[in-house]
């Protein structure tokens, strides 16, 4: 049993990590992104719309992000073609459409912003 307990828990490690790095797409709530953000000396600002939906825009330089948490998937599809329509410049812009654990979300920044922010995205939602 004594030699078995060393491979155990390097299988018992490698098996946490792999579960980890295919954990998706995660996207901290509006008060942990706010609280992360500014202390990295961004300004960020939450608007909350009984209709829409909530908001989240943080600036620090040149980097930016602009997260829209919507109601509907088709305030979703709006807010996408818009941003992707758009004079805006952005490294990503993803979305989400009746998404079972993010709902509807378009996400558009920088990459350091949203890297920054410790959003999370899995290599499939880019460019959605």
């Amino acid at each position: 049993m004594k030699k078995r307990l060393p491979a155990l828990a390097v299988l018992l490690g490698a098996s946490a990590l792999l579960l980890t790095a295919c954990g998706g797409t995660k996207i901290p709530s509006n008060k942990k992104l706010k609280k992360t953000l500014e202390g990295k000396s961004y300004t960020v600002q939450i608007t909350e719309d009984e209709d829409l939906g909530s908001i989240v825009t943080a600036q620090k330089d040149t980097d930016y992000l602009y997260l829209y948490r919507l109601k509907s998937a088709q305030d979703c599809a709006d807010f996408y073609d818009l941003f992707e329509s758009g004079s805006t410049k952005y490294d990503k812009l993803v979305q989400f459409q009746d998404d079972s654990k993010l709902g509807n979300v378009v996400l558009c920044g920088t990459d350091t912003a949203i890297a920054d922010s410790g959003i999370v995205l899995a290599e499939e939602s880019e460019g959605e």
